[in-house]
């Protein structure tokens, strides 16, 4: 049994007649956009916008890329083709196949429980239930000055710890609602036997500051079974990955250079990641000797 067999991927659906453009100068307008496409059947244009408040008054401003629908899916792939890499106001744009939103899931709300409060004694009857249970028990009261007094006993209240707040969750961004970034590449095509090793090495030129491959995940009954049968399970790459550089420069230098290089026989796609898709570095996958984990 491969391992190839044993990690399911899963991928998400792509909006053939829909482009996205990532990189668009931040002041461009759905005009511009309109006239940089001009001899394209075009349905719709979207620029999303985020709101924010300067010295106290709300203003939109635009999130640097931008989604265009044409007629047919035809039409979408020439653009894809003819647009990705060209510059446009001074930018070096660059176009892929628009994903769809994440929809996010409503989470369910735990029903309150009442609790009813007990109904107050009469303290009458109280002292009197006291008084006769101190007159008839010794071990249980002392008499001091006419009074009985119960004694105390040690133990009988433990003291509550208090309950740490748990930290929630953080959701992921949705792609379209990210912001490019401006030292990172996104890698896809990539075969999912190379290291991070070899991939720092190809773009070594450039002075790569960190490198991650996400692993592909492995069901726990998989890893079950073949530790009983003892066959060791290499982990494989997802085909992606990010490589962070230390300047704008170099980034944008590493998309012109390394986009359609071929690595281990597969032509790579190197593109600007976009900031709330990139992996936090203490989840780096990152390692030197380029070898690979064994389960």
């Amino acid at each position: 049994m491969s391992a190839e067999e044993q990690v399911q991927a899963q991928d998400s659906t792509i909006v053939e007649e829909k482009v996205y453009i990532g990189n668009v100068d931040y002041g461009t307008t759905e005009e511009e956009l309109r006239e940089l496409l001009t001899g394209y059947d075009i349905e719709q244009v979207e620029l999303p916008k985020r709101t924010i408040r300067k010295r106290g008054k709300p203003s939109q401003v635009s999130l640097g890329y931008a989604f265009v629908t044409f007629k047919t899916k035809e039409e979408a792939a020439k653009v894809i083709k003819e647009f990705d890499n060209k510059v446009f106001k001074d930018r070096e744009i660059y176009t892929r196949q628009a994903l769809p939103p994440t929809e996010k899931k409503p989470k369910a709300k735990k029903p309150k429980s009442k609790t009813k409060k007990a109904p107050k004694k009469d303290d009458t009857a109280d002292n009197a239930t006291t008084t006769s249970s101190a007159a008839t028990t010794d071990n249980s009261a002392s008499e001091e000055n006419g009074e009985i007094k119960p004694k105390s006993i040690k133990g009988s209240a433990k003291k509550s710890k208090p309950k740490k707040d748990k930290k929630p969750k953080q959701e992921k961004v949705p792609l379209e609602e990210g912001v490019p970034s401006k030292t990172t590449v996104f890698i896809t095509n990539l075969d999912v036997e190379v290291t991070p090793k070899e991939l720092r090495e190809e773009f070594q030129e450039l002075n790569p500051q960190w490198v991650s491959i996400p692993k592909k995940t492995i069901p726990f009954h998989i890893i079950k079974k073949l530790r009983k049968e003892k066959v060791p399970i290499k982990t494989r790459g997802r085909g992606i990955g990010f490589v962070r550089f230390g300047s704008e420069e170099d980034q944008k230098a590493a998309v012109a250079k390394m986009d359609k290089k071929e690595i281990h026989g597969k032509p790579i796609t190197v593109a600007i990641a976009i900031d709330s898709n990139i992996p936090k570095e203490t989840e780096e996958n990152e390692n030197e000797n380029g070898n690979e984990n064994e389960v």
